[in-house]
This record gives structure tokens, sequence and C-alpha cells, in this order.
């Protein structure tokens, strides 16, 4: 988990954020833990809620970088032994509106499968995957 979170964070310092702009993940070139065809054969409004509920949860506004993740027990058991949920970091994120907006471009219908990378106009970053809990 750390080295995925280092690997988006070494993407907000690299990408220029003049536009908003979703990367979704994995990023090409980078390795990733492969996740479970069923987790990622949920419906989508699973990972929204997922992601709703972390956006609640979290201080607004996000001027350091905040990290929180799904609980285990609202995670979902997938076939290889792992409970699944998502890894939701806000940086410079000023309102639960936005981060609920995010959540939804990021997981939402047609978004991306495993979740994603976004980075606003300005310093403003959200980032929202799917990862194992345990």
């Amino acid at each position: 988990m750390q080295l995925i979170t280092a690997i988006f964070t070494t993407l907000c310092l690299v990408l220029p954020a003049t536009a908003d702009v979703r990367y979704c993940y994995p990023i090409p070139g980078t390795e990733s833990t492969p996740i479970p065809q069923s987790i990622l054969d949920l419906d989508y409004q699973v990972k929204v809620d997922w992601g709703n509920k972390l956006c609640t949860q979290s201080t607004f506004p996000s001027e350091a970088l905040q990290i929180s993740q799904t609980a285990l027990e609202d995670g979902i058991l997938a076939e290889d032994g792992h409970v699944y949920g998502i890894e939701l970091a806000l940086r410079f994120i000023t309102s639960e509106l936005i981060c609920l907006n995010n959540v939804n471009a990021l997981l939402g219908v047609g978004a991306c499968e495993q979740g994603g990378f976004m980075t606003l106009a300005g310093p403003f970053e959200q980032w929202t995957y799917i990862i194992p809990l345990n």
C-alpha cells in the first residue's frame, strides 16, 4: 500500500496541474497488485459508496496529505482470501462536495475499473483506488 501511495505522490509532484486530468490505475509502466476479477466486477455503486463514506469522514480543507481506507468490516472478501476496499488520498481538496464528485469521476459509471488519480487545476489532487485491506 505504501509503495502505491509513494508512486501516486511522485506523480503528484511530476505531473503539471494546469487542468483537470484523470489517470486510471494502474499507471502504465508501474507494477500493481493484481485485483481479483470478482472485485473488479463489483457494481460501480459499491466502489462509489466506499469512497463517499471516506469523503464524509474526511476533514476539509485537506491542506496536508490525508489518507484513509475502507474499514475492514465494510470490505468484500475475494476468492484470493483478501478483503478489498479502497484507499482515498486527498491533498488540498477544499470541500466534501469536491471529494464526492472526484470519487464519482474515478469510480463511477464508465470510470476507472481499479480507481485512479485526479489532478485538478492548481495544487489540488485526489486519488482513490482498490486495495487489499488485510
